[in-house]
């Protein structure tokens, strides 16, 4: 009765975590202007995960692309660096405001488009 109990769990815990990796998606596309503004696409719905093409950017060297993306990450989102492949991978939490509601797409191009003049002021100062 032990192994049937033992080979029935291992069964549903195998089809859980085939069912688990088969929904997992590649990040969507976010753009980024000469101004540092990262923008969502806001035609479809908000993602958890983001990636950007900085190659725009001209990233001097790995170490600082690193430091920009620890700057720039806080408890809002995160920020991870690809130097080889010139790209920033962002993840954007659920995120309520002071009265509950869930933040969406315009909401978080709002907050991005606020940290734009920071992170320029970052590159043109850190990036030598």
């Amino acid at each position: 009765m032990k192994n049937v109990f033992t080979s029935a769990l291992l069964l549903i815990v195998g089809v859980f975590s085939v069912n688990a990796a088969g929904t997992e998606t590649d990040p969507v596309k976010a753009g980024i202007n000469d101004q540092m503004q990262i923008t969502l696409p806001a035609d479809q719905p908000l993602a958890e995960w983001y990636v950007v093409d900085v190659t725009s950017m001209h990233f001097a060297n790995k170490e600082v692309m690193e430091q920009f993306c620890t700057n720039f990450s806080d408890n809002n989102l995160k920020l991870t660096g690809n130097f080889a492949d010139n790209k920033i991978t962002i993840m954007v939490p659920p995120l309520r405001d002071s009265v509950g509601n869930y933040w969406n797409v315009e909401r978080w191009n709002s907050y991005l488009a606020g940290r734009a003049p920071k992170m320029m002021f970052y590159m043109d100062t850190m990036n030598k």
